[in-house]
């Protein structure tokens, strides 16, 4: 047995990740949690069952509580934890061996080699019972104080993901609402927008005085702008409107990058821009069409910064694929001051980005945060914005 000071070492409970909590499974979300309460405990079993409702949260059928989460060894205690979750309280047997209880009885039937059992509910703040955690042994034991209450501890934290859980995938329907309203509404906004650049292009055939052409052309330069932009606010708003987890394949990074110069180069050249894109070799799982949206509007950024240059490069380190974008020249517009550095850093790490990122790169770090990848931008004033995409390695396709 570990000493009374072993448990000064509950902090690591409160440590497993709720990040990506809803694309993991329960054996996954919960995994670091019964490995830590094994280890803390001193004991050989730890197990989490959830209950029926809970199970659809991690896209599971909701039908009769299962062990969703354990190790191999000895029966999953299903009767004893269901006894918890229908009791909403703590079931402890220091002796299985000398219970009187039915189901410890059940239990020790299915499970003969082991002696204690203790179990706990994990309850809502509303006081629903969410599931039931416990850990048990081949040898009668008596947990104390201090046991128990780290047991009732790890309790609480799964409890506090799992709610966690349930908040994300609200928020993630909410957004998806959204989302959809959005898509709606740039759709009609379309509509209109087509009929102003036809009622421009018949004025045109009509109009003779260089004045009258002159303000024509400004409207029809604006008009192009605010098409462009209802485009790319389509595509992002369209990118979350119906789907989460895109479809990834194997692919070879270099189409990804040859196509994106013969869709660029031209408008680079109008911008008084030079494209420069370098070869790479390397192959990995991913989404093209979102991967290409995110790089082009990357290329876009820097050319709306006055970039002279921008060259596209690939470079690859142990922990990732680094895809980058560099502007260069332009004078001070391709760099940015240090407080707008500062607020586009943040703009990077908040869940929702607004005007300092401008749109290109809001839609291109869009499309990073759906594939899983990290988007940073390094900009010094007067020598222009690094624009990096970080692809994890564990992409790289053989």
């Amino acid at each position: 047995m570990r000493d009374e000071n072993s448990f000064s070492r509950s902090d690591v409970l409160a440590d497993f990740a709720v990040d990506g909590v809803l694309e993991l499974s329960p054996d996954q979300a919960f995994a670091g949690l019964l490995e830590s309460l094994k280890d803390v405990l001193d004991v050989p079993h730890a197990h989490l069952l959830l209950a029926p409702p809970v199970l659809a949260w991690f896209g599971q059928p909701a039908g009769n509580p299962a062990d969703t989460t354990g190790d191999a060894g000895p029966p999953a205690p299903t009767l004893l934890c269901r006894q918890v979750i229908v009791r909403g309280r703590a079931i402890e047997f220091s002796d299985l061996w000398s219970a009187t209880d039915r189901a410890a009885r059940s239990f020790m039937a299915a499970a003969p080699d082991l002696r204690f059992y203790f179990g706990v509910p994990l309850q809502s703040d509303s006081g629903s019972t969410l599931g039931a955690l416990c850990v048990m042994g081949p040898e009668s034991r008596a947990l104390d104080e201090r046991a128990r209450a780290l047991l009732h501890g790890a309790a609480r934290q799964a409890s506090i993901q799992l709610e966690l859980r349930r908040a994300l995938e609200s928020a993630r329907r909410a957004d998806r609402y959204r989302a959809r309203l959005n898509l709606l509404a740039t759709q009609d906004f379309s509509e209109p927008l087509s009929r102003i650049v036809t009622v421009l292009g018949a004025l045109r055939q009509s109009l003779s005085a260089q004045e009258d052409l002159e303000l024509l052309e400004l409207a029809q330069a604006a008009t192009d702008t605010l098409s462009d932009d209802l485009r790319r606010v389509f595509d992002a708003t369209e990118l979350s409107a119906d789907r989460d987890s895109p479809a990834r394949h194997a692919i070879e990074l270099a189409d990804v990058l040859t196509d994106l110069g013969y869709e660029w180069a031209h408008r680079a050249s109008l911008h008084g821009a030079a494209l420069i894109i370098e070869s790479t070799t390397l192959r990995i799982d991913t989404n093209r069409d979102l991967l290409a949206r995110a790089l082009g509007n990357l290329v876009n950024g820097a050319l709306e910064r006055k970039a002279t240059t921008v060259r596209v490069q690939v470079r690859r380190t142990p922990e990732a694929v680094l895809v980058g974008v560099q502007a260069r020249g332009g004078g001070a517009r391709s760099g940015m001051s240090e407080a707008d550095r500062v607020d586009v850093a943040h703009d990077l790490d908040a869940l929702d980005p607004s005007t300092f990122l401008g749109l290109s790169v809001t839609i291109a770090k869009r499309c990073c945060d759906v594939l899983g990848y990290r988007l940073d931008v390094a900009t010094a004033l007067d020598v222009g914005s690094d624009y990096t995409v970080h692809i994890p390695a564990s992409v790289l396709s053989r």
